[in-house]
């Protein structure tokens, strides 16, 4: 899933991707209920994501993230950018997940049989068409270490009106 999936046009971010393993058992062992996490434990895990038809660029590559217990959540985060035309609305995102699991383990010698597996599944995007801004011009005549006037012009660059909005600036150093 998506810990959030609206974006803005135009907008760089990051989408949190929350992995969860669903693993099941078709048996289990009672002598030696350690071979049971083992079995549903996935291995190697791979994620990637890709745009599909959305208007977006993936900028972060397939991520690697080592082992999943059954039951274990974790994040992880693509960097994305959304085209500044994008048309608002709910896009199909793919995502691809690749592990080895163990879909077998005796329980009298500890032999093990391992398979590996390829997942396809898809997220829902938001493209919002609230509204939108865009610094249009910035002037000062400030120098280093002193104090002066910022000015600043934002322009409403979506689709819907804005009412109440509020500025604040940050310097970066």
């Amino acid at each position: 899933t998506l810990s959030d999936n609206t974006v803005m046009p135009g907008e760089e971010t990051t989408l949190e991707l929350i992995l969860v393993n669903s693993g099941e058992l078709d048996g289990s062992s009672v002598s030696n209920p350690s071979l049971n996490s083992a079995v549903t434990k996935a291995r190697g895990v791979i994620v990637d994501l890709s745009a599909g038809g959305a208007p977006i660029s993936v900028n972060t590559s397939r991520r690697s993230i080592g082992g999943l217990s059954e039951g274990t959540r974790t994040t992880e985060s693509f960097d994305i950018t959304v085209q500044d035309d994008a048309e608002p609305g709910t896009y199909s995102i793919p995502v691809t997940l690749e592990y080895d699991y163990y879909d077998y383990i005796s329980e009298a010698d500890g032999a093990r049989d391992s398979q590996s597996v390829e997942k396809r599944r898809s997220l829902k995007l938001k493209i919002s068409d609230d509204a939108t801004f865009a610094v249009t011009d910035v002037n000062s005549t400030t120098r280093v270490d002193s104090k002066g006037d910022l000015t600043v012009s934002v322009k409403n660059t979506g689709d819907e009106a804005a009412s109440n909005a509020e500025v604040a600036l940050h310097s970066q150093n």
